[in-house]
């Protein structure tokens, strides 16, 4: 057989090796175990407790969320409309802390990086006080970015899915006094029925 015979057959079967490689499913939506059917919106509910810290210190609060879940154009996106932090404390302000969110709804699409599924909020914004009612302000700072939690999936609506956040991994949000990370885990449940909701 002639060097450059042998040459072509050689590319040939390279090329029909990954001819026959799978292509990468993307990440779906599922309800109960079934996956959720294409460009049907699904509400549902998250809640949990998360910590954000910057040089402004710790602040924990209890979070109350509400969003919609799609499976659109082969992707498992999904949309935050509702953000309700609450019961929200910090050892480094003196006085009342709050957190509230801006511009509402927040985006996100789910994608795999490093095997573990995450979920990739998009302009996520949210206003960080500590003041007196009434009295002195001693911070008002709004924190911005992206943040792309880790998605596990749980079994019943005693034990539901969540979103975990671990610090860097998990992105950070810009402000002006320095980067904040956030920590901490979110519950996720079906909103009409407490279905369990999955993604893979």
């Amino acid at each position: 057989m002639s060097k450059k015979l042998y040459a072509s057959l050689a590319s040939l079967v390279v090329i029909g090796a990954f001819a026959v490689v799978p292509a990468a499913q993307a990440a779906k939506w599922y309800v109960n175990g079934t996956e959720l059917k294409e460009g049907i919106p699904k509400k549902v509910v998250s809640w949990g407790t998360l910590t954000l810290t910057s040089a402004a210190g710790a602040i924990t609060c209890s979070n109350y969320d509400g969003a919609t879940i799609e499976n659109k154009g082969g992707v498992a996106v999904d949309k935050v409309t509702v953000f309700q932090p609450v019961e929200c404390s910090s050892p480094a302000c003196p006085a009342v802390v709050t957190v509230e969110p801006e511009k509402l709804p927040w985006a996100s699409e789910v994608f795999e990086k490093e095997a573990v599924l995450r979920d990739k909020y998009l302009g996520v914004n949210v206003r960080v006080k500590c003041f007196i009612p009434g009295g002195e302000t001693f911070l008002n700072v709004v924190f911005s970015g992206e943040q792309y939690p880790s998605l596990k999936n749980g079994t019943s609506a005693l034990k539901p899915s969540s979103q975990e956040f671990e610090g860097e991994a998990s992105g950070s949000l810009a402000s002006e006094v320095g980067p904040g990370t956030t920590t901490g885990k979110d519950k996720q449940l079906g909103y009409n029925e407490q279905e369990t909701i999955t993604v893979k």
